[in-house]
């Protein structure tokens, strides 16, 4: 590389720095944090899998992990005085609970099906079992009507 080349580059290096520092200046904290949220319902509601086009997505320790990452963050600017800022996001983090609640509970209520889909599987060979031997009430002679 020669002189004029390399001298090119680093006067670019040099300015895309400068640039990158004036970005960051007029940066607000706030601006990035609100972002972030932003990004933690779009991912953590997608991750609760409520509907049927992200069930495949449903991953609630993900999901959790977003809330509560939303709760702190909110928690830490409310205490900063940007509450108001913030009021939209407050109530969408409640829907985002009473959201996992749901998720959790109908998981729950498909395994506790699974479970007892499995335990009338496994006791089906016993009922047919059962059912090809008369009951002893039904094999009883009845009584002469004569």
């Amino acid at each position: 590389m020669n002189d004029e080349t390399q001298s090119s580059a680093t006067g670019s290096e040099e300015e895309h720095e400068r640039a990158l520092r004036e970005q960051i200046k007029r940066l607000r904290v706030a601006d990035l944090a609100y972002e972030m949220m932003v990004g933690l319902v779009t991912v953590g509601y997608q991750k609760l899998g409520l509907t049927e086009q992200t069930r495949e997505l449903r991953d609630l320790d993900d999901a959790h992990t977003a809330i509560e990452l939303l709760r702190a963050t909110l928690s830490v600017m409310e205490r900063e005085g940007e509450a108001e800022d913030f009021k939209d996001l407050r109530s969408t983090l409640a829907q985002m609970q009473l959201g996992y609640v749901q998720a959790v509970r109908s998981v729950e209520e498909g395994s506790a099906a699974a479970a007892e889909q499995s335990v009338s599987a496994s006791e089906e060979p016993e009922a047919a079992a059962d059912a090809a031997e008369p009951d002893a009430s039904m094999t009883e002679a009845a009584p002469d009507s004569e």
